[in-house]
């Protein structure tokens, strides 16, 4: 790890408070710890590694490891690596920078997002990596990492939390492996001073099993052979069989005793021969006082014991000084109050010299009583001298020496000095009790887990947060036998303190209340603010409490306690509490039980209070999903299949409810995909199945209608407790009336950025309340004349006539606008050059009224609409003169035939309203048969580039149908796109009824023609008949001609001013027919005067049935005869006067039945068609036994009565 600019930037452990995080597994993390203390026990060597392994199992880490300070200090070394990290086992990683350390203190775990960044010597390549410090005797001496490699999901608080307790233990783990690696670098040590001194002093130095049994190795020097390999076999190798005995008795003894083995015995020396060997071994004990093996010296005696008794004082100082050999050597008077001579070597001080203050020099205060007593005791038996005691070493520092001094007798017995040795056995203290602490902690800590085991058993069925805290309160407090355990928060200011849940043994009283924070000093609160527990031994010996220690002992005499502070997102906000009435040497453990209890306290509590609100958020989202106009939806990503939709998915997709959500499986909504959307929205969703939020829209086709929509899908991806993806969800909104308001808007924006970026007759500037102006943009430049810097500053009064100024117009329009915040202006205004513009346009405040800061103003240089308004308003007078004096109807329309306005004439002929006239409402004046025709013209004509269709339009004053010819072309732009359609329709009715008299006059006429002919030929058969001779034919004829034409010349009088007369008209037509008949009748008033318009047509019904009365009826058969009768009603229907005609043939031999008729096709359709249609007639055709009978009736003018000038 090394330090790198971005360090502190890649740090997010902020994030772990806002990501979800799965529910902490204290059973799995109590079951971890217990495995790794076995482990422990047999020893730190395999531990690290075991540790690596299970934060992979515990954090779902991809890579693990542990690095400890390298011994040379470059850096740190991986000492445990798993998972994709173990190829990197023993590499080393630079040496960290300051501020690399400065956070690893201020926070017990790490959370690094691309750690690699930060940290290139990082392998190989995380996404996140979890890291913790851990701690031997409160310093940082190596981290414990967890990371995360790849799309894998990052780490959630849970793995901080099992983090955090891991390092503690590998804290645990490396203080104790430190302890014994020291404690064997000083065994090592001492025991080469040991061999040398032994060397030195002693002929053979060996060491044996704990039994004896096995000799282990023998340094035999020029007295006896080595041993060098392991011997069990060494009693029958170094002793003579009568030794034997003797020496396993002494063996057993020593055993028994678990004392020094000492013994004098034959040996078998190099050279073979038998000698004396002084032989001394000391045990080495464990912790437990277990003998573990022997250490021991022998040296060659076989000279003292062949010497004179004179040699017997050098040879007990030889003998003791082989049996005490050691790291110090010294001599001592027969009293102790003298230290004759001492050599220290590295261990201890040397004394050369006699001297009397040897206790102060050598031995701590509080251990002299006790060593004193050891002396005293050793005196008095004469017994040799064996301690183990404290001593200050040469450097200063305490150690421990195993001391052993024998004393020097003289022959009557008496004590005349003493030769004694010392080891040095501090480093076997120091493990020994490394050893020792590490199995209480080691004891604490399966005390502690099996209570945490009992926790989480109690908190497993606990669901409610007031429970978890009863629960705990009284757990932790009957384990550590205290008065009152109890939970309290603070509240939003951090001022008052509230306790919500408490426990007590019954013998302190309980405090559930509320308190200032204040009131227990400045001293706490800080404590609390940085997250630091306050630990009390007595309230009334700890000096930060002097100021307020009344406070503490109101909460029922409390006396000791501990109160863990409880901060998220850096803030203080609860803690959780321990108290009694008497004083308390908290421990290490008591400490540390309750941070963790208070930790877990709080997490359940979270926990509880997160799961309640999901039930709570559940309720709420399915209140607000039933309601909500946007689509909620859950789908499984394995089967595809939809879990939840909201009731807004029938509305917005169009898919029936009864399919909802069973039926909607991912390929039957894809189907309703555009398939021009279908590959990116399923690339989104699959986004969203790998861990990301998508928002993306898409365009559907609608279920029901197949309209086309637009919806915006927010999908987010829900995941399981392992943070694997399981589901994933969405909120859709139907965005299509955005979608094309937005489009809208757009096309707005974009015109409103043409208008503006091309508005040069748009005068646009700003100024400041008093009318300076402050800015002025490129139009206002072209419409005023002035250059912007000759503006700037400038009064806007300076833009208004003089007329303006002096009637307080700028002013007036400044004030309206600042109460109003828009004032209209429609002036003249001078420019630059002298000459006026006229501008429209407003001025508008900026901003509201009390914080103005100006105004705005726009203004349009309408000069030229304002000059030629007066010349239009007199064309549009001219043209509205012309255009409701003309007789046609004026309208104009858009595409489609929707007419826009209509002209006075319309409205009048019509009856119609103008807003009933407006878009397709005129079609209802229209003849129903003729409506089709309208509308197909109406499509036709912008290709066709003009409208040209006849119509019947209904005239409101009679009910009548009235042809009307309808012309129009197109208002086109100077693209030649059209803008509308400016129309007239013309009364064609009259030219309609000349054509079509026209027509019926030249079907006539040919008609007629072929008749005259055919009567000309009756009337010339008829008259060579009657005739007896040429001339009187050539005479009857000629009359009979002349008759016909007077009868011809009859119908042609349609535009004299004088009437035809129907009595005239009948005689003149039957005249011509049959001349002089005795065989017809006419009867009726003489005198009823014929519309001009009904004449031609009458007497060619009248000529039809005059004609088929000769060629085959009763003018034409000897027996037949005519009766013609009419009559006038002077007021008939509709209040007009009627004539009323009866053509009756009776006496005419009509063919038998099934004989064909003659032919009275075109007489009759004129008769029973034609006569009504154009005259309003009534008609009756009836080819009865005798003969035709005929009836007309038809309407004439109120002035055809008898004797009137005009009909």
């Amino acid at each position: 790890m090394t330090g790198h600019p971005d360090f502190a930037d890649s740090v997010i452990t902020g994030a772990l408070d806002r990501r979800p995080s799965r529910k902490p597994d204290y059973k799995a993390e109590t079951e971890a710890l217990a495995a790794l203390s076995d482990a422990l026990s047999d020893g730190p060597a395999g531990v690290f590694q075991h540790l690596a392994r299970t934060v992979l199992r515990l954090t779902g880490a991809g890579s693990a490891g542990i690095a400890f300070q390298d011994a040379g200090g470059t850096g740190l070394r991986w000492i445990a690596a798993a998972g994709l990290w173990a190829p990197h086992l023993d590499g080393v990683l630079p040496q960290p920078e300051p501020a690399c350390i400065d956070l690893l203190k201020e926070a017990p775990v790490l959370l690094l997002s691309l750690p690699q960044r930060a940290l290139p010597a990082l392998p190989p390549d995380p996404a996140e990596a979890l890291l913790a410090p851990v701690l031997v005797a409160g310093t940082a001496v190596g981290t414990l990492w967890a990371l995360r490699h790849g799309e894998s999901a990052g780490f959630q608080a849970e793995d901080a939390r099992l983090l955090k307790s891991l390092a503690r233990f590998a804290s645990l783990a490396r203080t104790m492996a430190l302890a014994l690696t020291s404690a064997e670098e000083r065994r090592a040590v001492s025991d080469a001073r040991l061999s040398v001194l032994a060397r030195a002093s002693s002929d053979v130095f060996y060491t044996m099993n704990a039994d004896m049994s096995e000799l282990r190795a023998l340094q035999g020097g020029d007295f006896v052979p080595d041993t060098v390999i392991p011997s069990a076999d060494w009693m029958r190798d170094y002793l003579p069989p009568e030794e034997h005995p003797r020496t396993l008795a002494a063996i057993r003894d020593a055993i028994d005793r678990k004392g020094i083995f000492q013994l004098e015995h034959r040996v078998r020396r190099i050279d073979g021969r038998i000698g004396w060997a002084q032989s001394r071994a000391v045990p080495i004990l464990d912790a437990r006082g277990e003998i573990v093996e022997w250490f021991g010296a022998a040296s060659d005696v076989t000279a003292r014991k062949q010497a004179e008794d004179g040699l017997r004082d050098s040879e007990a100082r030889f003998r003791a000084f082989a049996l005490a050999s050691s790291d110090v050597i010294y001599r001592m008077s027969a009293d102790w109050t003298q230290m004759d001579q001492l050599e220290g070597q590295a261990f201890l001080p040397d004394a050369p010299e006699t001297g009397a203050g040897w206790l102060d020099r050598y031995l701590p205060p509080d251990d002299r009583a006790y060593v004193d007593a050891a002396i005293a005791r050793a005196i008095e038996t004469r017994s040799v001298f064996d301690l183990e005691h404290r001593v200050i070493r040469r450097d200063g520092s305490p150690g421990w020496a195993r001391s052993r001094v024998v004393p020097v007798l003289s022959g009557d017995g008496r004590i005349l000095e003493w030769l004694g040795a010392a080891s040095d056995i501090t480093a076997t203290r120091q493990a020994a009790q490394a050893q020792a602490e590490a199995e209480a902690a080691l004891r604490a800590s399966e005390e502690r887990q099996a209570f945490l085991f009992r926790l989480s058993d109690a908190l497993r069925t606990v669901v409610d947060p007031a429970g978890i805290i009863r629960a705990t309160s009284a757990l932790l407090g009957r384990h550590l036998g205290v008065g009152r355990c109890g939970f309290g928060q603070l509240d939003e200011a951090g001022q008052m303190f509230t306790v919500q849940e408490e426990w007590t043994n019954g013998t302190m009283a309980g405090h559930v209340a509320t308190c200032r924070v204040d009131d227990f000093g400045p001293a706490a609160r800080a404590l609390y603010i940085r997250g630091e527990p306050l630990i009390v031994v007595d309230t009334r010996d700890d000096p930060r409490l002097d100021e307020v220690r009344q406070a503490f002992d109101d909460l029922g005499g409390m006396r000791s306690g501990i109160a863990v502070p409880l901060i998220r997102d850096g803030r203080w906000i609860a803690c959780f509490y321990v108290q009694q009435t008497a004083p308390r040497h908290w421990t290490d453990e008591d400490r540390a039980l309750v941070l963790e209890v208070a930790e877990r306290t709080w997490t359940a509590v979270e926990h509880a209070r997160a799961q309640q609100a999901v039930r709570d958020s559940e309720a709420r989202f399915r209140q607000l999903a039933e309601v909500s106009p946007d689509v909620i939806w859950v789908r499984n990503i394995r089967t595809g299949r939809i879990e939840y939709v909201s009731p807004a998915f029938v509305q917005v997709y169009g898919i029936s409810p009864d399919g909802v959500p069973d039926e909607i499986t991912l390929g039957a909504w894809t189907a309703l995909v555009h398939p021009e959307d279908l590959d990116r929205t399923i690339a989104n969703l699959d986004r969203v199945k790998a861990g990301e939020q998508v928002t993306h829209e898409f365009r559907i086709r609608h279920g029901r209608d197949g309209d086309l929509r637009w919806i915006r899908d927010t999908d987010f991806p829900l995941t399981d407790p392992q943070g694997v993806v399981q589901r994933i969800a969405g909120i859709g909104q139907d965005i299509t009336v955005q979608k094309r308001s937005l489009a809208a808007l757009r096309e707005r924006e974009e015109r409103l950025a043409l208008i503006v970026e091309n508005a040069r007759d748009y005068a646009i500037f700003t100024t400041d309340l008093e009318g300076g102006i402050t800015d002025w943009w490129q139009g206002a430049e072209a419409v005023f004349g002035w250059t912007r810097a000759e503006v700037l500053g400038m009064d806007i009064r300076v833009l208004f006539a003089d007329e303006d100024r002096d009637a307080g117009a700028p002013a007036a329009e400044m004030r309206r606008a600042l109460d109003e915040g828009r004032a209209s202006d429609s002036r003249w205004h001078p420019r630059r050059d002298g000459s006026r513009v006229f501008i429209e346009g407003a001025l508008t405040r900026l901003g509201p009224r009390e914080a103005a800061t100006g105004f705005l103003k726009i203004g349009q240089d309408v000069t030229d609409r304002h000059r030629a308004a007066d010349a239009l308003q007199a064309s549009e007078a001219r043209l509205k003169t012309l255009v409701e004096g003309i007789p046609q109807l004026v309208w104009r329309a858009c595409d489609k035939g929707n007419w826009t306005w209509v002209s006075p004439q319309w409205l009048d002929f019509t009856g119609q309203s103008p807003e009933d006239s407006l878009g397709g409402g005129w079609y209802d004046a229209v003849h129903p048969d003729d409506r089709d025709m309208a509308r197909l013209a109406w499509d036709a004509a912008p290709a066709r580039g003009w409208l040209d269709v006849e119509y019947r339009i209904r005239r409101v004053s009679d009910g009548a149908w009235i042809w009307h010819h309808s012309r129009s072309v197109p208002v086109r732009s100077d693209t030649g796109r059209i803008g509308e359609w400016l129309g007239t329709s013309t009364d064609v009715q009259a030219l309609k009824e000349l054509q079509e008299r026209q027509d019926v006059l030249v079907a006539e006429l040919q008609h007629r023609t072929r008749n005259l002919i055919a009567v000309i030929r009756s009337i010339s058969d008829k008259t060579a008949r009657g005739s007896d001779s040429v001339a009187e034919f050539r005479s009857r004829f000629h009359d009979r001609l002349s008759a016909l034409a007077r009868v011809q010349g009859l119908l042609s009088r349609l535009s004299d001013p004088d009437r035809v007369t129907f009595d005239e008209l009948i005689g003149a037509e039957l005249a011509a027919m049959c001349g002089e008949c005795d065989r017809l009748t006419l009867r009726g008033p003489p005198g009823i005067r014929l519309r001009s318009s009904t004449v031609q047509t009458l007497a060619m019904a009248l000529h039809e049935l005059a004609t088929n009365a000769v060629k085959y009826g009763a003018l034409r058969q000897p027996e037949g005869r005519l009766e013609v009768l009419w009559l006038l009603e002077p007021s008939g229907e509709g209040g007009q006067p009627w004539l009323h005609i009866d053509w009756r043939e009776t006496g005419v031999a009509m063919p038998a039945f099934g004989t064909p008729l003659p032919d009275h096709g075109q007489g009759r359709e004129l008769i029973e068609r034609a006569l009504p249609y154009q005259l309003n007639a009534r008609t009756s055709y009836d080819l009865g036994r005798e003969g035709v009978h005929c009836t007309i009736s038809l309407p004439v003018s109120a002035s055809a009565g008898p004797g009137d000038a005009h009909a």
